[in-house]
């Protein structure tokens, strides 16, 4: 750990640490990858040349994809998958299907985020498919599946343009 504050991965790796400022446990790490101190890291893949930040849980079984930035106090549950590229802003919940009250209905058992996906802070996900290259606004309540290039926003979130749109 360099200055006792960070973890970087020179060459892809399994990581399995336990100490008092990180708890990783068979997790797949690409090479160029950061990860901060306080974060619990278990049985997930995490691609090349990623951040991840201070107080970050990621789940069995998640899948981060190459060059993303997960910032602090986000929690990615199990299965959730992000693609290349994404920026997902601090205090973002993921929620899986099995988290859900039985009532919900959801076909995936959690989050799939597309290519270049931007969430911002304190965003709230259900099991629901994001589109490539979408933007999601702070404080967002994600219910359903968003289509590819629009910005979604509210509780629930819902589109309010797309980003091909003229201005």
């Amino acid at each position: 750990m360099g200055g006792g504050r960070i973890l970087s991965i020179r060459q892809a790796q399994t990581l399995n640490l336990d100490t008092p400022t990180a708890y990783c446990s068979q997790v797949q790490v690409g090479a160029g990858s950061l990860i901060w101190n306080y974060v619990h890291l278990d049985g997930c893949r995490i691609g090349a040349a990623c951040m991840i930040g201070t107080f970050v849980q990621i789940e069995a079984g998640a899948a981060i994809g190459d060059r993303c930035r997960v910032q602090s106090h986000t929690r990615i549950c199990p299965q959730a998958a992000l693609g290349p590229d994404c920026f997902i802003g601090h205090g973002v919940v993921f929620l899986a299907a099995a988290e859900l009250p039985s009532a919900a209905t959801y076909s995936l058992p959690a989050a799939r985020v597309g290519r270049a996906v931007s969430m911002g802070s304190n965003v709230t996900l259900y099991p629901v498919q994001i589109g490539n290259g979408s933007v999601i606004g702070a404080g967002s309540v994600v219910t359903e599946d968003i289509p590819p290039d629009v910005v979604v926003a509210g509780n629930p979130a819902r589109v309010m343009r797309r980003l091909d749109q003229d201005d």
